[in-house]
């Protein structure tokens, strides 16, 4: 009997990891739009090149790799931390987006064993170059690869429209 509740409460967690993810993309494409100040109002208005961060650390880039692949279609560089401050893409004329993220909150769960887990939740931004502003919303998500895509999705969006 204890393994049929077992299984059944592992089931239920599952599912709602599962449900949780997919009523996330739509809440999160809500949260990064340009009306909650996550995107510039004249992104995709010109020819320019989206710089797109990588942090060095695969757990995160496969993430933004495949994002960006999968759902922005505009002129874009992956770049990596090293080569942007070593000024190559110095012409904010050119490279005058660049999106990244910031760190949002951490939540730490404390086990009765005494161990502890963390997550950090991912705030992600554009930053116009050029006119040295952010553009980021209050939104973080521990789902970053699923607000990944939302960004990706509504600044495609934004690009098109332009078009």
């Amino acid at each position: 009997m204890k393994q049929i509740l077992y299984l059944f409460f592992c089931c239920l967690f599952l599912q709602s990891c599962f449900v949780g993810k997919a009523i996330e993309v739509p809440k999160l494409k809500e949260k990064f739009s340009e009306e909650n100040n996550a995107i510039p109002p004249d992104f995709g208005k010109d020819d320019t090149i989206l710089l797109v961060m990588l942090r060095g650390r695969k757990s995160y880039d496969k993430y933004v790799l495949k994002a960006v692949q999968n759902n922005y279609f505009g002129k874009y560089i992956f770049v990596e931390a090293k080569d942007f401050y070593a000024g190559t893409y110095a012409d904010r004329e050119v490279y005058k987006y660049i999106f990244d993220y910031t760190d949002g909150s951490t939540s730490t769960a404390l086990y009765s064993d005494g161990m502890q887990s963390s997550v950090t939740a991912k705030r992600f931004y554009v930053k116009d170059r050029l006119n040295e502003k952010m553009y980021q919303s209050g939104a973080e998500s521990a789902y970053f690869a699923k607000a990944l895509e939302a960004y990706f999705i509504n600044l495609e969006e934004k690009r098109k429209s332009f078009n």
